[in-house]
């Protein structure tokens, strides 16, 4: 993946089947973005959000942005829990609450930079 994310010129340069890593990266992203779904509900877009955040902290080198993103997401979905338990105590303000208003904006700043706004 990160030889393909250089571009795609390279990446068949240095001998890189490109078509085939691009068919299988589409097949494995579509079954781990629909299992996110079916298993977290709305809150699986953090997965797309983090890693972006991620990528803008540590680089474009795969090798250090997957491990990074479980460890930020999981830390993110700790604090919007913290925030969600303690924003209006004694009641709870469920998590996918907190995680939409953060990821909201967020998403709207991709999609209006074309998603280049944290690479």
């Amino acid at each position: 993946m990160t030889i393909l994310s250089l571009s795609e010129e390279v990446a068949v340069g240095l001998g890189q089947k490109t078509g085939r890593v691009k068919a299988i990266l589409f097949v494995v992203i579509i079954l781990l973005a629909g299992a996110s779904v079916a298993l977290v509900g709305n809150m699986a877009f953090i997965g797309l959000m983090i890693p972006h955040i991620v990528r803008a902290i540590v680089g474009t080198d795969y090798r250090f942005i997957i491990p990074m993103s479980a460890i930020v997401g999981g830390a993110f979905m700790m604090l919007a829990d913290t925030l969600g338990r303690t924003i209006n105590a004694p009641y709870e303000t469920p998590v996918a609450a907190i995680v939409a208003m953060v990821g909201l904006p967020f998403f709207l700043i991709i999609v209006r930079k074309g998603g280049k706004a944290f690479s």
